[in-house]
């Protein structure tokens, strides 16, 4: 980075690594001083980070240029993931009916991924510096009216939504992206990789049916091959959100109603469909589907599913392979 005598701009983003730049070029020892301005010593740093850059870049070009993949078949008597055995999981899947008359619907936080999506997107915007403070507010206010005993999705979504009312709908199209590319991508389970692979090569129709928005769910519906996506949408008007979510918001009793629309529309038996989910708020459509499918079930999920003598899957929270873990191994 070139100062030129004086910082510019310096966007919200870029504080911490210039502030952790500072403080490497301290502990060794490279801040010219009066007398001695350490152009050797810079200039063999220099050589170092360029020798660094050169490999990263290389490792880059190992993973970005790898062949597409598609989705055969899968031998699924093996790994998908090295360490995460997935037999025991996609068996009854595998042995089950085919067609397309089946469903396999899915739900987002903590079913497909590790932990909650509007987490991550929450801190991205935040960290953008483009939260106005009406945003940060609605979404405070939503979370306090949600835990403090309201437990009503839909009206924290329609709190959350006054507060981006003008802002661009692109805008949130381009933070899910980057959401994606830095944390969701590497955040989907191996386990469920596999039984959505499991579902595809058994011709059911599969389907993501989450409270998310599409800002935070169409990047991995696009990664795992999903065709529908049913989600919380936020009403859009010439290229903007007005303030309003699209009623009904896709929790509990609204999930359950867009996957009889989606029923109806292809002609899905439910009896013989399945629903994976982690949370007991989606006991309408569990009670819908003739295969229901807790994953790392919540406490009232827990009981409910011992009640109802429900399978109950628990996948590996470990760290899952990605550019991340290989760049600190190299």
């Amino acid at each position: 980075m070139h100062w030129q005598g004086r910082i510019h701009r310096v966007e919200s983003v870029s504080k911490p690594f210039l502030i952790n730049v500072i403080r490497l070029c301290e502990n060794i020892n490279l801040i010219p001083i009066p007398d001695k301005g350490k152009r050797k010593e810079i200039h063999n740093m220099m050589l170092v980070m360029e020798d660094i850059a050169e490999r990263v870049s290389k490792l880059q070009g190992f993973i970005l240029n790898r062949k597409e993949q598609t989705l055969p078949v899968l031998p699924l008597d093996r790994s998908v993931v090295p360490g995460s055995s997935t037999a025991s999981i996609t068996a009854p899947v595998i042995n089950a009916e085919s067609g397309p008359h089946i469903g396999a619907f899915f739900d987002l936080d903590r079913t497909l991924i590790k932990g909650f999506s509007a987490k991550e997107f929450f801190q991205s915007r935040l960290l953008s510096g483009q939260m106005s403070p009406r945003e940060i507010v609605a979404q405070f206010n939503g979370v306090m009216v949600y835990v403090m005993g309201n437990k009503n999705f839909a009206g924290l979504a329609a709190i959350g939504a006054k507060g981006v009312k003008g802002v661009k709908e692109q805008v949130f199209i381009i933070v899910g992206e980057e959401v994606y590319d830095k944390h969701l991508a590497q955040a989907i389970y191996p386990e469920s990789r596999a039984l959505v692979a499991a579902h595809m090569a058994k011709g059911h129709t599969v389907a993501i049916i989450s409270a998310a928005t599409p800002y935070q769910v169409n990047p991995i519906a696009r990664d795992l091959g999903f065709e529908h996506v049913m989600c919380t949408r936020m009403e859009v008007k010439n290229g903007a959100f007005t303030g309003e979510i699209v009623e009904p918001a896709c929790w509990g009793n609204g999930k359950a109603q867009d996957a009889k629309s989606l029923a109806e529309e292809l002609d899905l038996d439910l009896s013989k469909s399945y629903f994976y989910t982690d949370s007991a708020e989606d006991l309408p459509l569990l009670e819908l589907v003739g295969n229901p499918h807790p994953v790392k079930p919540d406490q009232e999920l827990s009981v409910l599913a011992y009640k109802n003598d429900w399978p109950v899957y628990r996948f590996d929270d470990d760290l899952r392979p990605g550019i991340e873990n290989i760049v600190r191994t190299v």
